[in-house]
């Protein structure tokens, strides 16, 4: 299906989900086997089939991928699969074929997606960073609560021993009232802080991969190869939120919850800092670089 990069981003505002493991399924028959579809099958997205397929009532029945090589392993593991590069066919022709859908696209594309799955009273499993903004986030909560279906984000770490640990703690006090809490990413290389530069020049797009469809709602800017896709695409703020939204997701998890913050009850201050002496390039480098 064709359509016009202008006519996408219409369509998103028009459109304009917390979030797991769908129990509910087509007519209400919990002995019924749960047909699932995966939008975005590589990287992130192929570690969430695995452990789909692996569930003893659960068909993955249809894929999707902007990227058709990044297709080839579920294609193997499921035969029958039925493929797509756009994410709004596979919806248009699926219909009330499917039960649920997992989101592991990049940061950019899940509101979207998600949100259209919901109104399609599809059951979501969204992978972090959920989205990427607090208007986002209020349009993906009322969203889930209005279609009522089963949502989960892919937050993994919460379900570790250390974080279980850590969260039971916290809501009976073992380590005593919490006044500060200090967190504390050393992560190096391309994607620590997220970027605003477009780099220079274009590369010839991958005869697999419809550019357009990936960049769907951010700015329009040329492909370069091995800069955003796969894989470094959440350096820049237009795709991503860099490491802070990536790990830093997890080190905020057992907090939120131990300490049972919420809509009602909030940190009073927070305060970041950054060292930027890792910013420091030699000329000849480039910004994005590895370091």
């Amino acid at each position: 299906m064709k359509t016009s990069r202008r006519n996408f981003i219409g369509g998103a505002a028009a459109l304009g989900s917390a979030f797991g493991f769908p129990s509910i399924v087509r007519g209400q028959n919990l002995n019924s086997r749960l047909a699932h579809a995966c939008i975005g099958t590589g990287g992130k997205g192929e570690s969430d089939w695995q452990n789909f397929i692996k569930h003893p009532k659960v068909d993955i029945v249809a894929g999707c991928d902007v990227d058709t090589a990044r297709m080839a392993g579920l294609k193997k593991a499921v035969p029958s699969l039925r493929a797509y590069q756009d994410w709004r066919e596979l919806f248009e022709k699926e219909g009330d074929k499917i039960d649920s859908v997992n989101v592991s696209t990049p940061d950019h594309m899940h509101t979207l997606i998600a949100v259209t799955a919901m109104r399609r009273g599809k059951h979501v499993y969204c992978q972090k960073p959920l989205c990427r903004g607090l208007n986002e986030s209020k349009l993906l909560f009322e969203v889930a609560k209005k279609s009522g279906v089963v949502t989960e984000i892919g937050a993994q770490v919460t379900g570790d021993t250390g974080d279980r640990a850590a969260v039971q703690w916290m809501k009976e006090g073992v380590i005593g009232d919490i006044e500060r809490i200090y967190m504390y990413l050393n992560i190096k290389g391309y994607y620590r802080l997220p970027r605003r530069e477009v780099p220079t020049g274009a590369d010839p797009v991958p005869a697999t991969l419809d550019w357009e469809k990936w960049l769907g709602t951010a700015p329009l800017r040329e492909f370069k190869n091995e800069i955003y896709h796969p894989g470094r695409w959440r350096s820049w703020r237009d795709f991503g939120s860099s490491s802070m939204g990536d790990n830093g997701l997890h080190l905020m998890s057992a907090v939120w919850l131990g300490m049972q913050l919420g809509p009602d009850v909030a940190p009073i201050s927070v305060i970041g800092e950054s060292d930027h002496e890792w910013m420091k390039f030699d000329a000849a480098r480039k910004p994005w670089a590895t370091t």
